[in-house]
């Protein structure tokens, strides 16, 4: 029932936009292209984000126009006398190498969105929006409507509600450590099972043997999700647990 709903709609579409004719058609295109992009950056543009309304709304026409480029060199013919002198010849060419092209090339634009600082990396998700954006444009530019369109509202929803979401789980932490122990050959196996056995996480371990050879100075980072868990380890390392000494420690 759905399906045959979304078919006939579809096909509804495609035949009144097509009605208008070159190139009516291909700007009424571009400008269904111009707005699912934007309803979909609309999100970034209000949190703030390094790409926001008008960078996806130019990604989505642009993409859209490369995919009319694509079809219109496959679909009209050269003019006569350019190849064989006297007739008019079609070109034997693959529409989607140019899609190809622009898939490829949108990660360079959404690597430039992508931030890492401190231990940390941010963009991604905006990265990802907009390779998702351009998408959506070649969809618009081939003339699959319905499955923009579907593509535009959970790309919405995807921003919107996910991240609401994500806001109820618990998010991991970083924390470093810098600790002195005993020296042994498992000292660091030695920090790292108390660590976890706690329910923390080691994401790094350096060690560093004293010059006496009796200590060793290891810098570890933790992730943890509950403070609860942080302060027992913290307890831990001021109650001397195996014989530690806690030299320093500051969230990451």
């Amino acid at each position: 029932m759905i399906g045959s709903t979304l078919q006939g709609f579809e096909s509804d579409f495609i035949e009144w936009i097509a009605s208008f004719g070159f190139p009516a058609t291909e700007l009424m295109k571009l400008v269904l292209a111009a707005i699912l992009g934007g309803l979909a950056g609309l999100e970034r543009e209000i949190r703030g984000r390094q790409a926001g309304f008008r960078t996806f709304t130019l990604v989505s026409t642009g993409s859209c126009l490369v995919m009319l480029v694509s079809i219109h060199v496959v679909t009209v013919p050269v003019m006569s006398g350019v190849i064989v002198p006297g007739n008019g010849v079609n070109i034997n060419a693959d529409p989607a190498r140019i899609a190809y092209g622009v898939m490829t090339g949108i990660g360079f634009l959404g690597a430039g969105t992508i931030v890492h600082s401190k231990g940390t990396v941010r963009g991604l998700t905006t990265a990802a929006g907009i390779w998702c954006v351009a998408a959506i444009g070649l969809c618009v530019g081939v003339g699959m409507y319905t499955v923009a369109l579907g593509t535009t509202i959970l790309v919405v929803l995807i921003l919107w509600v996910l991240n609401y979401v994500e806001r109820l789980v618990p998010q991991p932490r970083l924390r470093q450590f810098v600790v002195q122990l005993p020296w042994s050959p498992t000292s660091t196996q030695n920090l790292v099972h108390l660590i976890e056995s706690l329910g923390l996480d080691v994401i790094e371990a350096n060690i560093e043997r004293s010059e006496d050879r009796q200590h060793a100075r290891i810098e570890t980072k933790v992730s943890y999700r509950h403070i609860e868990d942080l302060r027992k380890l913290e307890k831990n390392f001021h109650d001397g647990a195996i014989g530690i000494e806690l030299l320093g420690s500051k969230e990451i």
